[in-house]
């Protein structure tokens, strides 16, 4: 399910495993990228 993704953004957001994971989901990198927004 999809939203068992978007719930494990939030969940760690500055995790390494994050940043791999964002580059296969698109939803992940916009989460990521907006938690590091300045």
């Amino acid at each position: 399910m999809p939203e068992d993704i978007t719930r494990e953004i939030p969940q760690s957001p500055s995790q390494p495993l994050d940043l791999g994971s964002a580059e296969a989901s698109p939803l992940r990198r916009q989460s990521f990228e907006a938690s590091h927004a300045p």
